[in-house]
């Protein structure tokens, strides 16, 4: 089988403290998206072996490999750990901060993510194991059960592994002035060239989700530096949907044009260009944001 679908490669690890080994020549490949299961008595090595494949262990001998790199120094060590999510026996949550807070350190100490953005996802998060309405209790007001489901919800947070960037947001910041008075004071065409600005400056990075304007995959150089490093995703949408969405926003193509049929008309004319470039379709009508997302890192994993 072809080795570039396993994720975890283990080959003839071994385990000792002092003169007692706890594990012996254990190999194993993990596909991605692939569930196992160890099982065992008490004190047979469990533990020990998921300690081992996290770096908490070190192995005595042998190689784990994770995605191709070697658990062999701590750069390597650093980089996997922002990857791997672990929920321990005693879930180890820090008694001083709240769930939430819990929830919100590694993708804001990890990742970089903005707070605010962090805070909406632990949200999300507790939403699906049910601790919502537990976000500002601490863990010593938790159930021995609901302790457990904050430190999924704590691993779960790693989940999406990028940094998001709002293009338009990004450069009304830079600018000083909101995207409408870019439009009225420079024209379109600045603005498209403060895109293709901005989209060099990621050329070149990874790990980050850009978030961009219908207008930006027109220009060729824009949609080829999307591809360079990365995917393009088309979110597929209905006129009638898309205007729910705009109607209280201000976007300059629509200026004057804020209705049903105007949205069709431009949808029809950039439609082609849409498909043509995206990588990924994905249909967004009657989903809401975490069903797209899931659809979205679905369709990325299938291509990888």
């Amino acid at each position: 089988m072809d080795e570039e679908k396993y994720i975890i490669d283990i080959k003839h690890i071994g385990k000792k403290f002092g003169n007692l080994t706890v594990l012996k020549d254990i190999s194993s490949k993990i596909k991605k998206n692939e569930v196992v299961v160890i099982i065992g008595p008490s004190g047979s090595g469990k533990s020990t072996f998921l300690r081992c494949l996290n770096g908490l262990e070190t192995v005595t001998s042998g190689v784990i490999t994770f995605d191709g790199m070697p658990l062999d120094g701590e750069k390597h060590l650093n980089i996997v750990r922002t990857e791997v999510g672990m929920v321990f026996q005693k879930f180890n949550l820090f008694p001083h901060m709240s769930v939430i807070q819990n929830i919100m350190l590694a993708p804001m100490k990890v990742r970089g993510i903005r707070k605010e953005e962090a805070y909406e996802r632990g949200i999300q998060l507790l939403r699906k194991v049910g601790l919502e309405d537990k976000a500002k209790y601490k863990p010593n007001q938790l159930s021995g059960g609901q302790q457990q489901r904050v430190a999924i919800a704590r691993a779960l947070a790693k989940k999406c592994p990028s940094k998001r960037i709002e293009m338009d947001q990004l450069i009304e910041e830079q600018q000083g002035m909101a995207i409408i008075d870019i439009f009225a004071a420079h024209g379109e065409n600045y603005f498209r060239d403060l895109e293709t600005e901005l989209l060099r400056s990621f050329s070149e990075s990874t790990g980050y989700v850009v978030s961009c304007g219908g207008g930006s995959v027109l220009r060729d150089e824009n949609a080829a530096l999307m591809k360079e490093n990365g995917c393009i995703v088309f979110l597929r949408a209905t006129p009638e949907t898309i205007y729910e969405r705009v109607k209280d926003t201000n976007r300059p193509i629509l200026n004057g044009n804020m209705n049903v049929e105007y949205i069709r008309e431009l949808m029809e004319k950039r439609r082609p260009r849409y498909e043509a470039v995206a990588d990924i379709c994905v249909d967004t009508d009657g989903k809401d944001v975490e069903n797209i997302s899931e659809e979205i890192l679905k369709a990325v994993e299938d291509r990888s």
